[in-house]
Protein backbone atom coordinates (compact mmCIF):
# COMPACT_ATOMS: atom_id res chain seq x y z
CA UNK A 1 0.00 0.00 0.00
CA UNK A 2 2.90 2.80 0.88
CA UNK A 3 5.19 1.88 -1.94
CA UNK A 4 1.96 1.41 -5.03
CA UNK A 5 -1.39 2.92 -3.53
CA UNK A 6 -0.72 5.94 -1.15
CA UNK A 7 1.90 8.00 -3.41
CA UNK A 8 -1.33 8.38 -5.87
CA UNK A 9 -2.42 11.12 -3.43
CA UNK A 10 0.32 13.14 -5.18
CA UNK A 11 -0.86 12.36 -8.51
CA UNK A 12 -1.97 15.43 -10.59
CA UNK A 13 -4.85 13.52 -11.72
CA UNK A 14 -7.91 14.01 -8.94
CA UNK A 15 -9.64 10.82 -9.76
CA UNK A 16 -6.50 9.01 -8.74
CA UNK A 17 -5.81 11.11 -5.93
CA UNK A 18 -9.25 10.46 -4.85
CA UNK A 19 -8.96 6.43 -5.21
CA UNK A 20 -5.69 6.32 -3.58
CA UNK A 21 -7.49 8.26 -0.69
CA UNK A 22 -10.11 6.01 -0.33
CA UNK A 23 -8.08 2.71 -1.05
CA UNK A 24 -5.92 3.91 1.66
CA UNK A 25 -9.03 4.66 4.27
CA UNK A 26 -10.36 1.68 3.66
CA UNK A 27 -7.22 -0.24 4.07
CA UNK A 28 -6.24 1.15 7.08
CA UNK A 29 -9.77 0.35 8.63
CA UNK A 30 -9.93 -3.05 7.05
CA UNK A 31 -6.07 -3.67 9.67
CA UNK A 32 -7.85 -1.73 11.88
CA UNK A 33 -10.55 -4.01 12.25
CA UNK A 34 -8.26 -6.60 11.55
CA UNK A 35 -5.92 -6.52 14.67
CA UNK A 36 -9.17 -5.41 16.60
CA UNK A 37 -10.70 -8.88 15.99
CA UNK A 38 -6.96 -10.39 17.31
CA UNK A 39 -7.03 -8.19 20.37
CA UNK A 40 -10.48 -9.89 20.38
CA UNK A 41 -9.15 -13.48 20.52
CA UNK A 42 -6.41 -12.52 22.65
CA UNK A 43 -8.91 -11.22 25.68
CA UNK A 44 -10.83 -14.64 24.70
CA UNK A 45 -8.13 -17.12 24.69
CA UNK A 46 -8.24 -15.91 28.21
CA UNK A 47 -12.03 -16.13 29.40
CA UNK A 48 -13.38 -18.93 27.21
CA UNK A 49 -10.08 -20.77 25.11
CA UNK A 50 -12.35 -23.35 23.86
CA UNK A 51 -14.78 -21.07 22.13
CA UNK A 52 -12.27 -18.08 21.29
CA UNK A 53 -12.32 -18.94 17.35
CA UNK A 54 -15.91 -19.17 17.42
CA UNK A 55 -17.02 -16.11 19.24
CA UNK A 56 -14.51 -13.66 18.42
CA UNK A 57 -16.62 -11.66 15.59
CA UNK A 58 -19.53 -12.19 17.81
CA UNK A 59 -17.53 -10.88 20.51
CA UNK A 60 -16.42 -7.62 18.42
CA UNK A 61 -19.53 -7.10 16.75
CA UNK A 62 -21.44 -6.84 20.14
CA UNK A 63 -18.62 -4.94 22.29
CA UNK A 64 -15.81 -3.68 20.13
CA UNK A 65 -14.19 -2.51 23.43
CA UNK A 66 -14.31 -4.86 25.69
CA UNK A 67 -11.12 -6.12 25.56
CA UNK A 68 -8.13 -6.42 28.10
CA UNK A 69 -4.88 -4.86 28.88
CA UNK A 70 -2.48 -7.33 26.67
CA UNK A 71 -5.12 -7.04 24.15
CA UNK A 72 -5.36 -3.50 23.96
CA UNK A 73 -1.22 -3.62 24.16
CA UNK A 74 -1.59 -5.60 21.03
CA UNK A 75 -3.94 -3.91 19.05
CA UNK A 76 -1.31 -0.57 19.94
CA UNK A 77 1.74 -2.54 18.87
CA UNK A 78 0.02 -4.06 15.31
CA UNK A 79 -1.76 -0.49 14.70
CA UNK A 80 2.04 1.05 15.37
CA UNK A 81 3.94 -1.77 12.72
CA UNK A 82 0.55 -0.67 10.04
CA UNK A 83 1.26 3.13 10.28
CA UNK A 84 5.26 2.53 10.24
CA UNK A 85 5.51 -0.02 7.40
CA UNK A 86 2.89 2.31 5.51
CA UNK A 87 5.04 4.96 5.91
CA UNK A 88 8.47 3.15 5.30
CA UNK A 89 7.23 2.31 1.71
CA UNK A 90 5.65 5.65 0.89
CA UNK A 91 9.15 6.86 1.72
CA UNK A 92 11.30 4.08 0.17
CA UNK A 93 11.00 5.80 -3.04
CA UNK A 94 9.87 9.34 -4.73
CA UNK A 95 6.43 10.27 -3.06
CA UNK A 96 5.11 11.02 -6.81
CA UNK A 97 4.01 7.73 -8.14
CA UNK A 98 6.58 6.58 -11.26
CA UNK A 99 8.75 9.31 -10.66
CA UNK A 100 11.61 7.18 -8.57
CA UNK A 101 12.01 4.64 -11.18
CA UNK A 102 11.99 6.86 -14.39
CA UNK A 103 14.90 9.31 -11.95
CA UNK A 104 16.67 5.38 -11.95
CA UNK A 105 16.39 5.02 -15.31
CA UNK A 106 17.50 8.03 -16.29
CA UNK A 107 20.45 8.09 -14.32
CA UNK A 108 21.44 4.96 -15.40
CA UNK A 109 20.87 6.15 -18.64
CA UNK A 110 23.20 8.94 -17.99
CA UNK A 111 25.71 6.80 -16.42
CA UNK A 112 25.59 4.54 -19.59
CA UNK A 113 25.90 7.68 -21.80
CA UNK A 114 28.80 8.81 -19.53
CA UNK A 115 30.69 5.32 -19.56
CA UNK A 116 29.94 5.38 -23.73
CA UNK A 117 31.56 9.26 -23.74
CA UNK A 118 34.29 8.04 -21.90
CA UNK A 119 35.24 5.02 -24.69
CA UNK A 120 34.52 7.22 -27.60
CA UNK A 121 37.22 9.49 -25.85
CA UNK A 122 39.15 6.57 -25.63
CA UNK A 123 38.65 5.64 -29.37
CA UNK A 124 39.19 8.86 -30.52
CA UNK A 125 42.43 9.19 -28.16
CA UNK A 126 43.44 6.38 -29.63
CA UNK A 127 42.45 7.10 -33.42
CA UNK A 128 43.98 10.55 -32.73
CA UNK A 129 47.67 8.61 -31.65
CA UNK A 130 47.19 6.02 -34.84
CA UNK A 131 46.46 8.89 -37.07
CA UNK A 132 49.20 10.71 -36.11
CA UNK A 133 51.40 7.96 -36.40
CA UNK A 134 50.14 7.25 -39.85
CA UNK A 135 50.45 11.32 -40.56
CA UNK A 136 54.22 11.20 -39.51
CA UNK A 137 55.04 8.27 -41.85
CA UNK A 138 53.03 10.12 -44.70
CA UNK A 139 55.30 13.01 -44.20
CA UNK A 140 58.14 10.61 -44.64
CA UNK A 141 56.80 9.21 -47.53
CA UNK A 142 56.53 12.04 -48.89
CA UNK A 143 59.79 13.66 -47.70
CA UNK A 144 61.44 10.24 -49.28
CA UNK A 145 59.35 11.29 -52.88
CA UNK A 146 60.34 14.34 -52.48
CA UNK A 147 64.02 13.22 -52.22
CA UNK A 148 63.36 11.48 -55.04
CA UNK A 149 62.31 14.17 -57.44
CA UNK A 150 65.04 16.25 -56.24
CA UNK A 151 67.63 13.53 -57.08
CA UNK A 152 66.11 13.20 -60.91
CA UNK A 153 66.23 17.21 -61.38
CA UNK A 154 69.94 17.13 -60.20
CA UNK A 155 70.74 14.12 -62.21
CA UNK A 156 68.90 15.78 -65.17
CA UNK A 157 70.76 18.91 -64.25
CA UNK A 158 74.26 16.96 -64.16
CA UNK A 159 73.29 15.39 -67.46
CA UNK A 160 72.51 18.71 -68.76
CA UNK A 161 76.00 19.78 -67.45
CA UNK A 162 77.38 16.96 -68.61
CA UNK A 163 76.39 17.06 -72.31
CA UNK A 164 77.40 20.66 -72.32
CA UNK A 165 80.85 19.72 -71.55
CA UNK A 166 80.94 16.93 -73.97
CA UNK A 167 79.74 19.29 -76.92
CA UNK A 168 82.55 21.48 -75.67
CA UNK A 169 85.08 18.98 -75.20
CA UNK A 170 84.26 17.39 -78.97
CA UNK A 171 84.31 21.06 -80.14
CA UNK A 172 87.97 21.49 -78.92
CA UNK A 173 88.70 18.04 -80.19
CA UNK A 174 87.18 18.75 -83.44
CA UNK A 175 88.86 22.29 -84.06
CA UNK A 176 92.40 20.28 -83.44
CA UNK A 177 91.65 17.67 -85.65
CA UNK A 178 90.96 20.45 -88.58
CA UNK A 179 94.15 22.09 -87.89
CA UNK A 180 95.76 18.86 -88.48
CA UNK A 181 94.35 17.69 -91.09
CA UNK A 182 94.87 20.88 -92.66
CA UNK A 183 98.44 20.92 -92.25
CA UNK A 184 98.43 16.68 -93.21
CA UNK A 185 96.54 18.08 -96.34
CA UNK A 186 99.31 20.89 -97.02
CA UNK A 187 102.57 18.26 -96.77
CA UNK A 188 100.88 15.34 -98.17
CA UNK A 189 101.19 13.87 -101.86
CA UNK A 190 98.55 11.65 -102.34
CA UNK A 191 94.53 12.50 -101.98
CA UNK A 192 93.45 12.84 -97.96
CA UNK A 193 91.37 9.90 -96.57
CA UNK A 194 87.17 10.57 -96.82
CA UNK A 195 87.14 10.50 -93.30
CA UNK A 196 89.09 13.71 -93.32
CA UNK A 197 85.74 15.50 -93.93
CA UNK A 198 83.93 13.92 -90.87
CA UNK A 199 84.50 15.59 -87.45
CA UNK A 200 84.84 13.49 -84.58
CA UNK A 201 82.36 12.46 -81.87
CA UNK A 202 82.18 11.03 -78.53
CA UNK A 203 78.41 10.03 -78.10
CA UNK A 204 79.87 6.51 -79.50
CA UNK A 205 82.46 6.19 -76.69
CA UNK A 206 79.62 7.29 -73.75
CA UNK A 207 76.92 6.01 -72.27
CA UNK A 208 73.45 7.90 -72.41
CA UNK A 209 71.39 8.69 -69.47
CA UNK A 210 67.84 8.74 -70.38
CA UNK A 211 65.66 9.35 -66.96
CA UNK A 212 62.65 9.41 -68.54
CA UNK A 213 61.95 5.89 -67.21
CA UNK A 214 62.95 7.34 -63.36
CA UNK A 215 60.66 10.28 -63.68
CA UNK A 216 57.82 7.85 -64.75
CA UNK A 217 58.34 5.86 -62.01
CA UNK A 218 58.52 8.42 -59.43
CA UNK A 219 55.12 10.34 -60.86
CA UNK A 220 53.69 6.67 -60.77
CA UNK A 221 54.46 6.31 -56.92
CA UNK A 222 53.67 9.72 -55.92
CA UNK A 223 49.93 9.16 -57.72
CA UNK A 224 49.86 5.53 -56.04
CA UNK A 225 50.96 6.83 -52.43
CA UNK A 226 48.13 10.04 -53.01
CA UNK A 227 45.59 7.39 -53.88
CA UNK A 228 46.63 5.39 -50.54
CA UNK A 229 46.33 8.01 -48.35
CA UNK A 230 43.16 9.48 -49.63
CA UNK A 231 41.94 6.15 -49.95
CA UNK A 232 42.75 5.64 -45.80
CA UNK A 233 41.25 8.90 -44.77
CA UNK A 234 38.00 8.31 -46.22
CA UNK A 235 38.11 4.72 -44.49
CA UNK A 236 39.21 6.07 -41.51
CA UNK A 237 36.57 9.30 -41.82
CA UNK A 238 33.48 6.21 -42.47
CA UNK A 239 34.66 4.70 -39.28
CA UNK A 240 35.03 7.46 -37.49
CA UNK A 241 31.24 8.62 -38.37
CA UNK A 242 29.75 5.08 -38.10
CA UNK A 243 30.63 4.85 -34.67
CA UNK A 244 29.43 8.16 -33.37
CA UNK A 245 26.29 7.39 -35.44
CA UNK A 246 26.12 4.17 -33.61
CA UNK A 247 27.31 5.42 -30.45
CA UNK A 248 24.19 8.61 -30.74
CA UNK A 249 21.20 6.17 -31.44
CA UNK A 250 22.49 3.86 -28.48
CA UNK A 251 22.45 6.91 -26.58
CA UNK A 252 18.73 8.34 -28.15
CA UNK A 253 17.45 4.62 -27.78
CA UNK A 254 18.48 4.24 -23.68
CA UNK A 255 17.08 7.68 -23.06
CA UNK A 256 14.26 6.82 -25.40
CA UNK A 257 13.71 3.73 -23.01
CA UNK A 258 14.25 6.08 -19.73
CA UNK A 259 11.26 8.60 -20.60
CA UNK A 260 8.70 5.36 -20.84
Amino acid sequence: MGIYVLPYKNHVDEKKQSRAKTATRIYIVFIFLFNLGAAHYRTLLEDDPLNAKTNTVFHLIHDPLAINFEAWNLLIIGMLFVIVALLKGYKSDDVYPGFGEMHRKLKNASNHRGKRVQAMKSINRIIDEYSKQAGTVAERTKHKIKSYKDSIFQSEELVSKFNKFVESAESVCNNVLWEYRNANECVRSSKPPAYFEQKHSFGNYLLQADLSGEKNTCIRIENRFNEIQHNEEEKLNDALREINEKALADIVDIFGEATK
